[in-house]
């Protein structure tokens, strides 16, 4: 599974020039995501968690304190195609006109990752849980998040900061960031903007 891209001139967006398939390959995680954290440097400061990475350093500052920084990385495959199974978003009725066409355009154009990372039901299974892919739209989120209103951006941040206080008071039996990040989406697509 190999693709050969090259960058147009006319407007420096990247195409497909050549795919060179091969038979017999199968695209396996320990080619992209665990492959570098195993090597000797990093494999006693790295945390798997799930697709993601966690790298832990460790620095010494101005009075050799010991300050820990954390670098969170999640390999991917670039796609630089929109995938057909979202065909539907760029066109579906936008009630209140947001994200607006220039904004859809860019994140359809920006195309998605594929994240090395098993269906919740298939982790236990030997092979699937090393060989199951899924499409990321982080990147088209983030776009996303930047075309909200400062209002909007305030909103978010402050239900963020809510949830991970009542984290801390009543136990983990509240929202994830990944799931106020989810409403908020809904909620600016369907409700009028402030």
């Amino acid at each position: 599974m190999t693709y050969i891209i090259s960058k147009r001139q006319t407007d420096n967006k990247y195409i497909l020039a050549e795919h060179v398939d091969r038979p017999d390959t199968v695209l396996s995680h320990e080619c992209y995501v665990t492959a570098s954290m195993h090597k000797p440097k990093y494999r006693k400061h790295v945390e798997i968690h799930g697709p993601s990475a966690c790298i832990v350093f460790r620095e010494r500052l101005f009075l050799r304190q010991p300050v820990r920084s954390y670098a969170d990385t999640v390999p991917c495959v670039r796609c630089l195609k929109w995938p057909t199974q979202a065909d539907d978003w760029p066109t579906r009725h936008k009630n209140y006109g947001w994200p607006d066409s220039a904004t859809v355009e860019r994140i359809v154009s920006n195309g998605c990752d594929v994240v090395g990372v098993a269906h919740s039901l298939c982790k236990h299974d030997e092979w699937m849980s090393k060989h199951q892919w899924r499409l990321s739209f982080s990147r088209a989120e983030v776009v996303l998040l930047n075309s909200w209103t400062p209002k909007q951006q305030i909103i978010y941040h402050m239900l963020r900061y809510f949830m991970t206080i009542e984290r801390l008071f009543n136990g983990d039996n509240t929202l994830s960031n990944y799931q106020i990040k989810m409403m908020m989406l809904w909620a600016s697509e369907t409700k009028p903007r402030y």
